[in-house]
């Protein structure tokens, strides 16, 4: 059980830094997978959807939808190391909020 609450604390903390920089993630980072008029977008392993669209970069999907595939930057990564790290070793938890972000 205590494995399970540290794993939903780790996926909630990639939750927040996703949700808190998706508009600032651009290239080399991100990228529109999916071609029109019959999209079948997927993101490879080890990315995540940061939106979908019908319309995306340009043509117009008639069927599916494009996504909008991002890889964690590499600080995000850092981040989430760091954060492991505390969550398995029992030690306190406190996100690392990306400047700007109102606390």
């Amino acid at each position: 059980m205590k494995t399970f609450a540290c794993l939903a604390v780790l996926v909630s903390l990639c939750a927040v830094l996703a949700m808190a920089q998706a508009d600032q993630i651009t290239e080399p980072f991100c990228y529109w997978s999916g071609t029109a008029p019959a999209c079948a977008g997927a993101c490879e392993t080890g990315e995540f959807v940061a939106s979908t669209s019908k319309y995306g970069d340009g043509k117009t999907c008639a069927t599916g939808v494009k996504r909008y595939c991002c890889a964690m930057p590499p600080q995000w990564l850092a981040q989430l190391a760091q954060s492991s790290f505390y969550v398995l070793n029992g030690g306190p938890v406190e996100p690392i909020l990306p400047s700007g972000y109102p606390h």
